[in-house]
């Protein structure tokens, strides 16, 4: 009798999500390395930013949402973010209130996802539509540095609170679980 040595085909398509978020965290790590304005940088850039798009459709196409895959989806954005934050922030210097601004950002971005985990034992961030205008808002802004000027920085921490208050207000006041 034959075994069968691949997955089936369903089983692979479950794994495509996963892989493309696998991968986005490995771009990110090799744009450490990626000159500044090169063509290798745009292009690494771009991959990261559609399998960001990708995973999560596919996730929901082929019925392969995972408690993992959610996981591992929020380590890969916090990895690419957090290269890119420091690769932006070696070329542009911002104004010291706009640092003071960002980490209030995130004190209540980690307080919305603390409340979360003590609420509904969840230690997830809310993919909302306002998150992910935040994020496709910093996208574009890192796609294009050299256009960056201080009032980017401002309409985007804007957007940014937004966000964040939205989170915690969410977390905060709603009486069922919230779907990451």
């Amino acid at each position: 009798m034959e075994q069968n040595v691949l997955p089936a085909t369903s089983s692979l398509k479950k794994m495509v999500p996963n892989l493309l978020t696998g991968g986005r965290v490995l771009l990110s790590i090799v744009l450490i390395f990626v000159p500044y304005y090169s063509f290798s940088y745009y292009l690494i850039y771009l991959a990261c930013g559609l399998s960001d798009v990708l995973d999560g459709y596919f996730a929901r196409k082929f019925q392969a949402i995972s408690r993992f895959g959610t996981i591992m989806d929020t380590i890969a954005d916090l990895t690419f973010y957090s290269i890119m934050i420091l690769r932006f922030l070696q070329h542009y210097h911002l104004p010291w209130w706009i640092f003071v601004w960002i980490a209030l950002l995130c004190v209540v971005r980690i307080t919305a996802w603390l409340i979360r985990k003590i609420k509904w034992k969840q230690f997830l961030p809310m993919h909302s539509i306002l998150n992910k205008f935040t994020a496709f808002c910093i996208f574009v802004i890192f796609l294009f540095p050299q256009y960056f000027r201080d009032s980017f920085a401002v309409g985007l921490c804007l957007v940014a609170t937004a966000s964040c208050l939205h989170e915690l207000y969410m977390n905060l006041l709603k009486k069922d679980v919230i779907r990451a």
